[in-house]
């Protein structure tokens, strides 16, 4: 086997958040990418569950690779003042090729994003966007992007070659009915009144800048990452 398949699950207050999902998508990537490797879905919850215990603010990686199922954890990088800030985000110069298998499911063979990221990073941004080679609007390195224009909100279609990362799909969930996945390009983004990026240990990040244009804080994004901390609240 060539790569391997990783999870990465937030905890908050002692609870690990979505891992039935997470997991769900683990399995979805074996059978995309072929890979056969010792695992066992209820032996990897109560891995979860044990190491989540006692535990707040932490991210729990599962990886599976040929040697079988390994764990890791981490604390959780995203602070209140990431929030209160908002991110700044480029475009990267690479376009993603999105017939690619991998582009659908969270593989190690992360070797563009990592690099695109960390050239984003050394410019003063946090995260970097990539589009398709059509030059569509995918997502993140780490993350999903939305975008916000009269109330109406929009993110890419996952057939643009992109993850359908877990927090994207719970807020399609529960606001589906405001949420549209279409094709969106640069100039969607830089015409939005508001972008924010979202993914399992972030939640919802309002974003301040996008290629130099400065976007509303404290708006609609903001309410929404408000609400979605309530949620977890709930976990207590």
């Amino acid at each position: 086997m060539q790569h391997g398949i990783f999870e990465t699950i937030a905890v908050h207050h002692g609870h690990p958040v979505f891992p039935e999902c997470h997991l769900n998508r683990l399995e979805y990537a074996m059978k995309e990418l072929n890979i056969t490797a010792a695992y066992d879905r209820n032996t990897a919850l109560c891995e979860i569950f044990r190491r989540a215990e006692g535990k707040d603010q932490i991210a729990i990686k599962v990886l599976l690779n040929k040697n079988g199922l390994s764990y890791s954890q981490r604390e959780n990088p995203y602070k209140t003042m990431n929030y209160n800030q908002g991110f700044t985000v480029c475009l990267s110069e690479k376009n993603m090729n999105e017939t690619d298998p991998l582009c659908y499911c969270k593989s190690t063979n992360r070797a563009i994003p990592d690099e695109e990221k960390q050239k984003a990073i050394q410019n003063g941004c946090h995260e970097v966007i990539f589009t398709n080679q059509k030059g569509h609007i995918t997502e993140g390195a780490v993350s999903n992007i939305f975008c916000i224009k009269k109330g109406e909100i929009f993110t890419p279609s996952v057939s643009s070659g992109l993850l359908d990362g877990i927090m994207r799909r719970f807020l399609i969930s529960i606001h589906g009915n405001t949420v549209k996945e279409t094709i969106l390009t640069k100039e969607d983004l830089l015409c939005a009144d508001e972008i924010f990026l979202t993914n399992s240990l972030m939640g919802i990040m309002p974003i301040c800048s996008f290629e130099g244009k400065r976007y509303l804080t404290g708006g609609k994004a903001t309410q929404l990452s408000e609400y979605y901390k309530t949620l977890l609240d709930t976990l207590r």
